[in-house]
């Protein structure tokens, strides 16, 4: 984690929420499976688990918004030099519109086939009424678990302003478009503030209902990811553990010391006297992650209490991938289920009703109920992911004739102008 996390860990974090998910919607309520099954945890410590297990959500949260971080900066860096503030605000937000895209590209067709499962083979009549709220992610009636496609909604549209508030601090006359920017912007909220309290008498009771809606948790989770990418604290940490380096392991050459706290991870540059730090950044991890899980186990009594996951969940996810390190098999099957987490968390609960729910419970043990879900789920996630990749390459290839002669038009246009 030299340079933070990459692209395949955020992935691995992601197969990490979409397990914790599966054991969360499970466990949570024992008592809507309707079925008797055997523990070894024990019913009461179960649910306990099941709550903590809802970090999940906010690992989702997080990793989306140290992911958007790394795509503005990334853009920024190969634009054009002296980029504008208003410049940079329609880019960041042509990089949310395009994600946004391509994750409604996903839902819908997971929101249509799960339309058409209910109805046509597992006797559930879902009304065409609520197709299109579903579809737009403004009601989730079809699919308790829906909700957070809203709040995803909601998150990349909160992540440009947030990264806009830490560009252009030396320039000046960009730093001043800037304020003036968020000062109409908070001053525009202000006024709706005013304006709800003068006419609508229960405003009050809104503003509640419409902050709620919200879910602030989420969105600092979201804005945490981002600022920890932003300032490379990741990487700050690591060289921090560097640095405490010689007091552990004893004295290391000078110059192998100064190459590993410039380049980052001890691993990968110090040679014999670094055999054992695997070992030690697996149990520094196993104590990172024991850390929130302490917290968060013994005070979460309720699933809605999520007031501290913008704190626990970086030092969990950390923690994470310090204690999977390089370890092959481990990293690989988190991966694989990350590569899949968005069909898993779309259609999961299907397998909870008619003869799948029959399937999955066959085994009446906690362990069994378990491993069956997140089998079925991935099964039918790799399925559908193959399904919608063929689909959407064969539709692109048919589509990209139509989309090069829109790029070419204005061009063609101008020149017919010039002549």
């Amino acid at each position: 984690m030299s340079k933070g996390i990459t692209s395949k860990q955020s992935v691995m974090l992601q197969g990490l929420a979409a397990a914790m998910m599966l054991y969360h919607h499970l466990f949570v309520r024992p008592d809507m499976l309707f079925v008797e099954y055997s523990t070894l945890l024990g019913e009461t410590r179960e649910i306990r688990l099941a709550l903590f297990c809802k970090l999940c959500v906010a690992i989702y949260a997080f990793v989306s918004g140290y992911g958007m971080c790394s795509v503005f900066l990334r853009a920024a860096s190969e634009g054009k030099k002296g980029m504008h503030f208003f410049t940079l605000l329609r880019q960041d937000y042509i990089l949310v519109l395009q994600k946004l895209l391509r994750f409604f590209s996903i839902y819908w067709f997971c929101v249509l086939l799960y339309f058409a499962c209910e109805n046509l083979f597992l006797g559930k009549e879902k009304p065409l009424s609520e197709l299109l709220p579903n579809l737009l992610a403004l009601s989730d009636s079809f699919n308790g678990s829906w909700w957070y496609a809203l709040e995803y909604v909601k998150i990349l549209l909160f992540l440009p302003l947030l990264h806009l508030l830490f560009v252009f601090e030396n320039d000046h006359e960009e730093r001043l478009k800037k304020k003036w920017f968020f000062l109409t912007l908070f001053g525009l909220l202000a006024l709706f503030l005013v304006l709800a309290l003068n006419l609508f008498p229960s405003w009050e009771y809104h503003f509640r209902l419409f902050v709620n809606r919200l879910m602030p948790s989420y969105l600092l989770c979201a804005a945490g990811g981002l600022l920890i990418a932003r300032f490379s604290l990741i990487p700050s940490l690591g060289k921090l553990c560097i640095s405490l380096l010689p007091r552990v392991q004893g004295p290391v050459q000078e110059e192998t010391f100064r190459q590993a706290r410039d380049q980052g991870p001890v691993q990968e540059v110090l040679p014999c006297q670094s055999r054992h730090l695997p070992a030690l950044a697996s149990l520094a991890g196993l104590l990172l992650m024991f850390l929130p899980f302490l917290i968060r186990y013994l005070i979460t009594v309720d699933a809605m209490q999520t007031s501290l996951d913008f704190l626990l969940t970086p030092v969990f996810c950390l923690g994470f991938l310090l204690f999977l390190g390089d370890r092959k098999i481990p990293t690989q099957i988190f991966f694989f289920i990350g590569k899949h987490s968005v069909y898993i968390w779309l259609l999961h609960l299907m397998f909870l009703d008619g003869f799948f729910r029959d399937l999955v419970m066959a085994s009446h043990t906690a362990v069994g109920i378990y491993l069956t879900l997140l089998f079925l789920s991935l099964l039918c996630a790799i399925l559908l992911r193959t399904v919608y990749t063929a689909f959407s390459g064969w539709l692109l290839l048919h589509l990209k004739p139509f989309l090069h002669a829109l790029q070419t038009a204005p061009s063609t246009s101008k020149e017919g102008e010039n002549h």
